[in-house]
């Protein structure tokens, strides 16, 4: 099952053409019930910026293959927002948890980037927990910096990052950076030292992020200064405390991330690879064109068609019920949709979603 975890923003409250228009934070909120009802029959596209990013990755057209998970501030309009969406997901069979991310709010100011490096340890924690069925970031809500979280830890993680704004008809994908990053002062000596020592404090704490007394780890940071670039100082009654900012809980996410190995390439040529018997007579222009990109990529076996696939939107994902296969949507609106069935030389979820971004990149839709 896809897993699309969602930055959830309140263009649902903002946004212009609806009962409510004209709110403003800190006034009451609309009537939950009320807000329900009118996201039944409203327009997708303008009902929010989140509903309008799910309708252009294809999610509403097969609820129940996809899962979301909505990310939201620590503010009342935040979470506000979050259970609307989680409530009309749900009653459109799309599986549906919502998580708020502590500090993360509009209140406290002195917090807000020990909420940012909270957001990034989840964010990094969904990912890695969500991959063997395929995950994405859609960060089209929520505030400027949480968005720049979100890619950057899309980027670094393997996993795509969508997001569209309301004026715009095209869904915009960045994909994982082609690259490695290895914070070495983190795997020995001192960085190691001090990660183990955030991880004890976090078990100790439950698994809620620790603060640290800035005195406990002032003779690691004296001989490793660069460690300084990972926290966070906050002072309470006197003294400095540190966390992890957003760049250490990114850093120590890649520590554990496994790297990244390709699949062996194919080694049949593009020809052979189109079993494409069962070819319905109409079919969405330019399909030819994507049939042969896929035929040329060094990591696909075969291309068949698959009957009965539904949508009205081009789309790429990976193939329900496999972990190695890729499936392809051709659409155009005048002729029915053609479905395709990609095998690809990976054999595990994780080598076919290198592949499935690798497509993506050659094949925009």
């Amino acid at each position: 099952m896809q897993t699309t975890i969602t930055t959830v923003g309140t263009s649902l409250l903002t946004n212009s053409g609806r009962p409510w228009e004209g709110w403003r934070r800190r006034q009451p909120l609309p009537d939950p019930a009320a807000v329900d009802s009118w996201l039944q029959d409203a327009d997708r596209k303008k009902a929010s910026a989140e509903i309008h990013t799910w309708l252009k990755l294809g999610i509403l057209d097969e609820p129940r293959r996809h899962r979301l998970r909505l990310v939201h501030t620590n503010s009342v309009d935040g979470r506000f927002c979050a259970q609307r969406l989680q409530t009309w997901a749900k009653r459109r069979d799309i599986e549906c948890t919502v998580e708020e991310i502590l500090g993360l709010g509009t209140e406290s100011e002195a917090g807000f980037n020990l909420g940012l490096a909270e957001l990034a340890r989840k964010l990094a924690v969904s990912v890695d927990s969500a991959r063997a069925g395929g995950v994405a970031i859609a960060a089209t809500g929520g505030f400027k910096a949480e968005i720049a979280v979100a890619n950057l830890v899309g980027a670094l993680l393997n996993a795509p990052v969508h997001y569209i704004y309301e004026d715009f008809e095209h869904l915009v994908t960045i994909d994982p950076l082609p690259i490695s990053l290895d914070p070495v002062e983190l795997r020995s000596g001192c960085g190691a030292a001090l990660l183990a020592k955030f991880a004890e404090a976090e078990k100790a704490e439950g698994g809620r992020p620790p603060l640290l007394r800035r005195s406990e780890i002032a003779s690691m940071l004296a001989q490793e200064p660069r460690l300084d670039l990972y926290l966070e100082t906050e002072e309470m009654d006197g003294e400095d405390y540190v966390a992890l900012n957003p760049i250490g809980e990114i850093a120590r996410s890649l520590l554990d991330a496994p790297a990244a190995e390709w699949p062996p390439a194919s080694e049949r040529q593009p020809a052979d690879k189109k079993a494409l018997s069962g070819l319905p007579h109409h079919r969405p222009k330019g399909w030819e064109a994507i049939v042969d990109k896929l035929a040329r990529n060094p990591y696909v076996t075969s291309i068949r068609c698959e009957a009965g696939r539904r949508g009205g939107t081009s789309r790429i994902g990976p193939a329900s019920g496999s972990e190695t296969d890729v499936e392809v949507l051709i659409a155009d609106g005048a002729a029915p949709p053609l479905g395709l069935r990609v095998s690809t030389t990976a054999r595990t979820a994780a080598k076919r979603d290198l592949i499935l971004r690798h497509l993506k990149q050659k094949i925009k839709f």
